[in-house]
């Protein structure tokens, strides 16, 4: 079945970059070896940690909490969705990234922040 191949692949895609964070290479590092985007991995991570796979102390490592504090707050008090992006990095200074609030979203929903 095509889609149980998918599944698979899938799957070890993401226990292979779990095994590369677990080596200590950074996410950057990770995205060279495996000839993949930052923003892949990126979501590989996002993707771990909401499998349980890697612990809040691990996320925290990739933005500062008083970041995602702010992005908490502008999502709340603008009663933003977080299924889109973009309106939120407009309210946001520009020292806050887009991965800064998929870490911020992966965190609300796991009520970590």
């Amino acid at each position: 079945n095509s889609d149980w191949n998918i599944k698979i692949e899938k799957i070890d895609t993401y226990s292979q970059t779990l095994q590369m964070y677990n080596d200590w290479m950074s996410l950057e590092t990770i995205a060279k070896n495996r000839e993949l985007w930052i923003q892949t991995i990126e979501s590989h991570i996002l993707k771990l940690y909401d499998f349980w796979k890697i612990w809040l102390t691990d996320i925290l490592k990739f933005s500062e909490i008083s970041k995602l504090k702010e992005i908490k707050n502008i999502i709340i008090k603008n009663r933003l969705e977080t299924d889109k992006l973009q309106p939120i990095k407009e309210l946001l200074p520009s020292n806050i990234n887009y991965f800064d609030i998929k870490i911020a979203i992966a965190l609300i929903t796991k009520e970590d922040l």
